[in-house]
């Protein structure tokens, strides 16, 4: 019988549809698919859409069910997982991901822990960067240079345990398959008109309500403009700020201009059937 593969625990707060949810879910197919290592994927959080896609390739699933906000108890049950995986190597994601992975990995003594970073941290308070000091691991790992030069400037970890890793993006995904027109045809957009869209989940960082504003300014110089709104909300707290665009887009009398499509499967459809991409992000 041969050796088990190394196995690679990484551990996410939930399995909603969202930025890092679909960079940990390339990285998990992407050690699948090399074949060197046994990725499972733990949520602190519940099932969600994410893992329906990751069982569909072959993904082992951990999942857990966080009971508050500090929940010390989810350390004894990673703890089982990477002994019942044989794991080697966890990594985090997301601060809660980061904290907790980290947390188990120690106390399993794993061989080696890497926390995730993928935004500026720039909300992170003393105590979260104190929590970053004191746990470490063997690095944070960064999608791009300015979030590892601003985690050095925070002085939280030290220059040479801060690692940029690009996210990796497969192009030939996002090539159309179908022309503009009948992408929007099938979307039930206007054939001709100038579309602008952006693509991410209903959180206040992402500021859609600004967006709704400049656009609102651009309509009144271009009436050939619409805009496309692509993403849904996964808790309380964005379901509260997606009323608020939706609030916000009726009382600008937008309703018809402005496309709150929600969460869509077919991601690439619309950003091809799209003239161009807004990116609104705080």
């Amino acid at each position: 019988m041969p050796d088990r593969l190394p196995g690679v625990l990484l551990v996410i707060p939930n399995l909603q549809v969202g930025g890092f949810e679909h960079q940990m879910r390339v990285l998990a197919e992407g050690l699948k698919l090399g074949g060197r290592y046994s990725p499972v994927v733990c949520s602190l959080d519940g099932d969600g859409p994410m893992g329906d896609i990751l069982r569909s390739v072959g993904i082992e699933l951990e999942i857990l069910h966080k009971r508050g906000k500090v929940d010390p108890i989810l350390i004894p049950e990673i703890v089982a997982i990477i002994r019942a995986h044989g794991i080697q190597v966890v990594q985090g994601f997301m601060f809660a991901g980061n904290c907790w992975g980290r947390v188990a990995a120690k106390v399993a003594s794993v061989p080696m822990a890497f926390g995730t970073e993928g935004s500026l941290p720039t909300w992170k308070s003393v105590v979260h960067r104190a929590i970053d000091h004191r746990l470490g691991g063997d690095g944070v790992i960064c999608n791009a240079e300015a979030v590892r030069q601003l985690i050095i400037r925070q002085g939280a970890l030290k220059p040479s345990t801060v690692h940029v890793v690009p996210n990796g993006v497969d192009v030939e995904k996002f090539r159309p398959v179908d022309s503009k027109i009948e992408l929007r045809e099938r979307f039930g957009l206007p054939r001709d008109a100038v579309i602008a869209g952006t693509v991410c989940r209903l959180d206040p960082n992402k500021d859609i309500l600004a967006l709704v504003d400049a656009f609102h300014t651009a309509y009144q110089h271009f009436h050939d403009l619409h805009l496309v709104i692509v993403g849904g909300a996964k808790d309380d707290k964005e379901r509260l700020y997606a009323g608020a665009v939706e609030e916000a887009v009726k009382s600008r009398k937008m309703d018809d201009k402005i496309h709150l499509v929600g969460e869509q499967s077919d991601v690439a459809g619309y950003l091809c059937a799209m003239d161009f991409y807004v990116q609104s992000s705080i």
